[in-house]
């Protein structure tokens, strides 16, 4: 009898730590969940998703470094301001671009972060004409407020809708792949709008140009999943 009870413990002992039992998969699932394991970035490259995030962050990305790095030349050689002058409208974008991102910030805490998303593109796209087709101070002011807006938000908003896509298991890959890809077209923009202004003799075609990039990265962010946040 005491063998039998013997034998019954070593075959209860092999249920429980049988290697393909469903308690043995479902401990192993929940550690590669907190190792961040599930989710590999080939399937994110699979996804429409990850293309049109890339392309709307590198179009927000040129917009942006395209108007910021030819700003203070359209200001000496277009309006004719003077270097301090000039110096007072850059500090009023980078003033207002850290307000930018302490307002994006909360917004995107509080409401769908896809229309964050395009709220900081639309302030990019609006404040690029304001700059260079404006013909009063006031106007110009006012665009250095909204356009540091803009700024600030812009480089806020990209990681926050990427984990809001694809989590945070490969966020960092993602994001460097991402960032790459945006570099490139923060490196490219500046010289092209230069390029063309050199060749036009006024930033009028640069600022359509730039308008339009802008844009572009709004429709490409219109195509994103919206996915609610859990209260």
């Amino acid at each position: 009898m005491a063998d039998r009870a013997a034998d019954l413990r070593s075959s209860n002992h092999r249920h429980r730590t049988s290697p393909g039992s469903p308690g043995e998969r479902t401990t192993e699932n929940a550690s590669n969940l907190c190792n961040g394991q599930v989710r590999e970035p080939k399937a994110a490259f699979r996804e429409s998703s990850f293309y049109l995030l890339t392309l709307g962050s590198m179009c927000s990305i040129a917009a942006v470094s395209g108007r910021q790095q030819n700003m203070k030349l359209f200001l000496s050689l277009d309006r004719h301001f003077t270097q301090r002058d000039a110096a007072s409208v850059l500090s009023v974008v980078l003033a207002f671009s850290i307000a930018g991102r302490l307002l994006i910030g909360w917004l995107a805490d509080r409401f769908s972060k896809k229309h964050i998303m395009l709220l900081t593109y639309a302030l990019v796209a609006a404040g690029i004409p304001l700059l260079f087709l404006g013909t009063t101070p006031l106007t110009l002011w006012v665009s250095a407020a909204i356009f540091g807006i803009g700024l600030g938000g812009d480089y806020m908003i990209i990681p926050l809708m990427t984990a809001e896509i694809f989590g945070i298991e490969i966020l960092g890959r993602l994001l460097g792949v991402i960032l790459t890809a945006g570099g490139i077209a923060e490196a490219a923009a500046p010289w092209f709008v230069g390029r063309l202004r050199d060749a036009t003799g006024s930033y009028s075609a640069s600022c359509s140009v730039l308008v339009g990039i802008a844009l572009l990265g709004g429709f490409a962010v219109l195509g994103l999943p919206e996915r609610n946040r859990a209260l």
